[in-house]
């Protein structure tokens, strides 16, 4: 009898455990550091990635303003598998989140709730109605809800193709009710081409997460680009 009460505490003990790691773990996390455990030389890696976890799965991206791709994970006690991969968890706090994989790497995160409560991650670069205009950056940035967002403006070019070495850039705002405003035409392609992104763009409105700084909304300038490389009308890019 004394044997089964035991192992059932224990039971509750590991459950509760796995929740309070589950219910630290639901947040985005942005990594601040990769050690290289192969034994190879690259240098700092400096790719911006970002994983967000939900309940049950984990959004990956390598851009702050959408996520590019969608995993499962298992958190079972010091261990988490995300996608195929198996991962030793060294710490889990509040803000601080890192994991290594033995021979391969060790990541080290920091959560975006509090990389976003740092003052050097604000540089205001004007105002509208006297509210104040941030510049987007790795940290602060609004995310686009619908996916990537090169795939959704993409998808509305009515089959307009590029036909030599390109680049386009556009510039916008996303407010903090996560409307675009104010969209220019940085670097041009052709009338046609423009007209097609920016009404593309216009109709993203209210599908925006706006950037969060110190746990309030703010109006965030940014840009999105693409870099046409000889395409000979097939339309290849290069974000």
């Amino acid at each position: 009898m004394k044997f089964i009460l035991y192992l059932l505490l224990a039971i509750l003990i590991h459950t509760s455990t796995v929740a309070q790691s589950k219910n630290k773990i639901i947040k985005s996390w942005i990594k601040v550091e990769s050690e290289d455990l192969y034994g190879n030389d690259n240098g700092p890696d400096t790719l911006y990635t970002r994983y967000t976890f939900t309940k049950q799965d984990v959004h990956m991206s390598f851009y702050p303003a959408w996520d590019d791709y969608n995993m499962k994970y298992i958190l079972r006690d010091k261990q988490i598998q995300i996608g195929f991969q198996d991962y030793i968890i060294e710490e889990l706090t509040d803000t601080t989140f890192t994991i290594h994989a033995p021979g391969f790497r060790r990541i080290k995160f920091k959560s975006e709730e509090y990389l976003c409560q740092n003052p050097t991650t604000l540089r205001q670069i004007g105002e509208k109605n006297s509210i104040p205009i941030y510049i987007a950056n790795d940290t602060l940035s609004p995310r686009y809800l619908k996916g990537n967002l090169g795939s959704t403006l993409d998808k509305n070019k009515n089959g307009y193709n590029v036909f030599r070495e390109s680049y386009f850039r556009i510039d916008f705002t996303i407010t903090e009710k996560g409307k675009v405003e104010d969209v220019v035409v940085i670097n041009s392609i052709a009338y046609g081409y423009d007209k097609s992104m920016i009404e593309a763009l216009i109709k993203t409105s209210g599908q925006w997460k706006p950037a969060y700084y110190n746990g309030n909304p703010v109006r965030i300038r940014m840009f999105f680009e693409r870099k046409y490389l000889n395409s000979s009308g097939m339309g290849n890019t290069s974000n």
